[in-house]
């Protein structure tokens, strides 16, 4: 399984190259993959975040009906 992920706002561009880039490995295995192939990371902290969005609202509330 080839999955692209990541394009950071070049998503049109960067996909369609990807496109191309996939349809050749898939076709011509043999030949070198022209983007790096690396596996996939963890995001530090990641399981946190639901309590960091609540947190950061109740900041925004609070700082809302204090007027700060």
């Amino acid at each position: 399984m080839l999955v692209c992920l990541g394009y950071n706002g070049r998503g049109v561009a960067m996909a369609t190259a990807m496109g191309a880039s996939l349809a050749r490995r898939i076709t011509r295995p043999d030949l070198p993959f022209d983007m790096p192939v690396t596996d996939m990371k963890t995001i530090a902290l990641h399981p946190l975040w639901p309590a960091a969005v609540k947190a950061a609202i109740l900041y925004g509330r609070v700082s809302d009906f204090f007027g700060l």
